[in-house]
């Protein structure tokens, strides 16, 4: 992909990723838009929500970061170690947003590889026949 199909991507995400906001400006029409409204919508169907911008800019929200250790560290059952005695209530919230999001994604790639694999026995055994 060049660069300037980089560039309109950015746009049609309203993304300021390259220094440069595109938020609230025009966004193209075209390939690159119906890619982000594709992506977009996956997204919302996986997650439950629908990203406002650029995914990949949330990573700069100051609330991702500890939602993202807290659930790292649960995964080993240590998920107490990771927040205060009495944490945010927006912390907590956003760690059930987050741990659920990612069992659905996880849910929906496992299913995606069944399928696969699925698809390669039963072309093996049509094969074999």
């Amino acid at each position: 992909m060049g660069p300037e199909a980089r560039k309109h991507i950015r746009q049609c995400w309203g993304c300021d990723c390259d220094g440069e906001s595109h938020e609230g400006g025009t966004r193209p029409l075209g390939a690159q838009k119906y890619v982000v409204d594709i992506m977009a919508a996956t997204i919302e169907k996986l997650t439950g929500y629908r990203p406002p911008t650029c995914p990949w800019r949330a990573m700069y929200d100051p609330l991702v970061g500890p939602v993202i250790r807290a659930a790292r560290m649960a995964d080993r059952g240590l998920g107490h170690l990771a927040t205060d005695q009495d944490p945010p209530a927006i912390l907590v919230d956003a760690l059930g947003v987050y741990l659920d999001a990612r069992e659905n994604v996880r849910n929906h790639d496992d299913a995606e590889e069944h399928k696969e694999r699925m698809a390669k026995l039963e072309a093996r055994a049509k094969k074999g026949k």
